[in-house]
């Protein structure tokens, strides 16, 4: 298995409300579970990380101004969202699936990243509002822990590749985002 360095940075306004360990910890189980899944019959939804490099991912908690920016320059839609994801690997064929590359393109770049000693990939970024999760677990009446949980999830597996804009890799993403959150809340992460 890879190596995983996971960067968490929260906006000073909700730093006393968040825990920057319980973030990594949720981002580590959340990359590590992903890798190491079996699946039977894998998919284009499914990638395989190589063991060839360590890895590296931010996660940003911020609030809905910053998602409102970022959703405008990047998306050209000007409201918050929930989270976003900015990967820095492309998938590619793999025999026996799919795997993840540095792209080729002058804009976007794996930026690789040494610390005692050993070098790690940037695979990329997620950023959550903090607010949009609040809300949203308001209106679900659900824990905003759990939202929280569920949308770092959702993020880090846009991160690997998965997507939900066709119906059957909507399927994939959902069925293994509601298998680690199950999973985390089993291990009492969250």
């Amino acid at each position: 298995m890879a190596k995983w360095k996971i960067e968490s940075h929260i906006i000073p306004q909700y730093s006393a409300l968040l825990d920057e360990h319980w973030i990594g910890d949720i981002a580590q189980f959340t990359t590590e579970s992903q890798e190491s899944l079996q699946i039977d019959d894998p998919t284009e939804s499914h990638f395989v990380v190589e063991d060839i490099a360590n890895y590296e991912v931010s996660v940003v908690i911020a609030d809905d101004k910053v998602l409102t920016q970022l959703n405008k320059d990047h998306l050209g839609e000007d409201f918050p969202t929930d989270v976003l994801a900015f990967p820095f690997l492309v998938p590619v064929a793999r025999e026996g699936g799919w795997g993840l590359e540095p792209p080729i393109s002058e804009f976007v770049s794996a930026v690789a990243v040494s610390e005692d000693n050993e070098d790690y990939v940037h695979m990329g970024e997620v950023v959550l509002s903090y607010e949009r999760a609040i809300d949203q677990a308001r209106d679900q009446e659900k824990d905003p822990r759990n939202e929280i949980a569920l949308l770092l999830v959702h993020g880090i597996l846009h991160l690997f590749g998965y997507d939900h804009a066709e119906s059957t890799d909507q399927q994939t993403m959902w069925k293994l985002q509601e298998f680690i959150v199950n999973d985390l809340s089993a291990r009492g992460i969250i």
